[in-house]
């Protein structure tokens, strides 16, 4: 009996150590993000440079505070949600430092954070997502919102 339940304790953390493995594997490539304010690139010449890499640039406005940003930052870990997001460059700008210097969230009309925006070259929108496109902030939800984003010429959920 001691040597069943031994047995079925050791198969079920194995599998539970392989399931986790595959969820968060290092092995798939990093989400790209490159952080405005430490570029010396203006915002339009900085979505060509990461268009001319034949990647979609997407604007992601959000705060070090903000619990939806922290999760969404969170999700990076999965295989799912790097998948989705192995075409896109991500343009972070903090809203906080952001007040203090150029004002990008403003000329944007952001007053929700995580806000995502996708521009084409001349930074004009093309389309705008926020985490409430997905119910939970769980890789599942938001790697099939976030590729039919940055996959569509126009955003359908």
């Amino acid at each position: 009996m001691k040597k069943t339940i031994f047995l079925y304790t050791l198969i079920l953390t194995t599998v539970t150590f392989f399931s986790f493995t595959t969820i968060t594997d290092t092995k798939a490539p990093k989400v790209a993000t490159i952080n405005y304010y430490e570029q010396d690139l203006q915002l339009k010449e900085l979505i060509t440079s990461i268009e001319k890499q034949d990647k979609v640039a997407i604007i992601y406005f959000y705060a070090d505070w903000c619990g939806p940003c922290k999760r969404f930052k969170k999700s990076f870990k999965s295989n799912l949600v790097k998948e989705a997001l192995a075409n896109a460059v991500f343009i972070k700008i903090n809203v906080d430092e952001d007040v203090e210097k150029q004002g990008v969230h403003a000329n944007y009309g952001i007053n929700v954070i995580p806000t995502f925006i996708k521009t084409n070259p001349n930074a004009d929108v093309i389309a705008e997502i926020t985490s409430d496109e997905w119910d939970e902030d769980i890789p599942e939800n938001i790697s099939k919102v976030m590729n039919s984003f940055i996959n569509t010429d126009t955003y359908h959920k």
